[in-house]
């Protein structure tokens, strides 16, 4: 049976695990699955020879991958070709994420159902098509709609990068090593098993690595115990698809918020005309602030010169595996630059609804705990600087209008608005909730000691 053969009954069991409609059903403790390397695995000495001898694309070795070229070619592959996939993380016992993601020219649909183990499961599904947005989104029994503006290539973007961090997490912790390559000149699959994983008091290890030609990977699986917790993060890929149209998007179509929003809004009237998101200042003058370039540059929190990648805003540089490139900064910078952190970290961010933030930022915490399990220092701090993100942007939204707390006089003139007390009270209530992660996770100790460190 060809190597593609069984990359398709891989997605076709993980789609059986996820379930369509999402992992509300998922049980409290996973399924422990039969081992994923059995002894036939074990490499004779004319098949040590033979791989050793084996032409392995970039960045690949009998023995090694590098985590920065794996990245890139997979996450163009999500990002630009016909693709399905799925993807799921389980933690702890009641703690897990599951995504599930189809793409093609055309259309875009990705769906990420999280249960952080304390609170309802939270399902978000979007489907892009056609340059409108649709989105279903469901919290402790209530479903909302929303149809807004979109692009298949930023919900492709995110889709890939929420996908990667599943594998992220294997390659970062995983020993790899190669055992058995398939298919022809062609089609060829590059086979890893995951031989130990470099997690404290872990037992119990099994998984395994598939690559293509390309250096794509396509599926992957590890599973391992902890303190007698078991722990299974699965990825899986396959090339072409036809995106269908979700059954809800009627729905999502005649009950959209923001329909509902723009009705219910009071409109300016002939004689008393008002600029789109201008307050009035009764009677208060604006301040004039120092003229500032709209384009000038975000410098990262980088030691040295690291140059972006070709097609996007981040490093071409792996931290996880460079962390002394790393420099602590108490802002925000570094957010969307630094990699593998911003791929792991952003597709929990969210700062739209008071229910979404909730649980992106206790995902975020959550991601925060996985960092310190392994001394991961960078991602520590990464993982505050979200919550902190979170938190200022929440703020800005809910002092100004849109968000912008600068506007240009008719002269041209760059001023700062009055803020408001609140002008949107919803965005407050997020504000709270990321101030409140974020305080938790500056107080923690072992966050200090990792401040000190990358300091230096």
């Amino acid at each position: 049976m060809s190597r593609s053969r069984y990359a398709t009954i891989g997605v076709a069991l993980l789609l059986l695990v996820a379930g369509c409609g999402g992992a509300g059903s998922e049980s409290a403790t996973p399924e422990t699955d039969a081992p994923t390397v059995d002894p036939s695995e074990n490499a004779t000495d004319d098949e040590a020879t033979r791989l050793g001898n084996v032409e392995y694309p970039d960045g690949f070795s009998r023995a090694a991958v590098d985590v920065a070229t794996a990245r890139r070619l997979s996450v163009q592959y999500l990002r630009r070709e016909s693709v399905s996939g799925v993807a799921l993380e389980r933690f702890r016992p009641g703690a897990y994420a599951d995504y599930q993601y189809e793409a093609n020219r055309t259309r875009a649909r990705f769906r990420l159902d999280v249960h952080n183990g304390y609170a309802d499961v939270t399902e978000r599904d979007v489907y892009v098509a056609s340059a409108v947005r649709h989105s279903r989104s469901g919290r402790n029994g209530q479903i909302a709609f929303e149809a807004t503006n979109g692009s298949i290539k930023e919900t492709r973007f995110r889709a890939a990068d929420s996908m990667w961090a599943v594998v992220s997490r294997i390659l970062t912790v995983g020993e790899l090593r190669v055992v058995r390559v398939t298919g022809d000149a062609d089609d060829r699959r590059i086979r890893y098993t995951i031989t130990d994983v470099v997690v404290r008091n872990a037992t119990d290890v099994r998984g395994h690595l598939t690559v293509d030609d390309d250096g794509v990977v396509r599926d992957a699986r590890l599973q391992y115990t902890q303190g007698g917790e078991p722990k299974r993060f699965q990825y899986a890929v396959t090339s072409g698809t036809t995106v269908t149209p979700p059954a809800w998007l009627p729905a999502a179509r005649v009950d959209s918020p923001e329909a509902r929003r723009t009705a219910a809004r009071p409109h300016a009237t002939e004689s008393e005309p008002r600029a789109p998101g201008r307050r009035t200042a009764r009677g208060a003058a604006k301040r004039s602030v120092s003229p500032v370039p709209d384009d000038r540059p975000m410098a990262g929190p980088v030691r040295g010169d690291v140059p972006e990648v070709d097609d996007g805003p981040e490093y071409d540089l792996d931290f996880r595996a460079n962390p002394a490139r790393y420099r602590h900064t108490s802002d925000e910078r570094g957010v969307f630059k630094i990699e593998p952190y911003k791929s792991e970290l952003l597709p929990h961010w969210e700062v739209a609804s008071l229910e979404g933030a909730t649980e992106g930022a206790d995902a975020i915490v959550e991601r925060y705990r996985a960092y310190r399990e392994v001394d991961d220092l960078v991602g520590m701090d990464l993982a505050r600087k979200f919550l902190q993100m979170g938190w200022t942007r929440a703020m800005r939204y809910a002092k100004y209008p849109g968000g912008q707390k600068y506007e240009r006089t008719d002269a041209g003139e760059r001023v700062e608005r009055e803020p408001e007390t609140w002008y949107d009270p919803e965005k407050r209530e997020i504000a709270r909730v990321y101030r409140e992660r974020l305080d938790r996770v500056r107080e923690d100790p072992a966050y200090e000691r990792a401040r000190e460190q990358l300091a230096e």
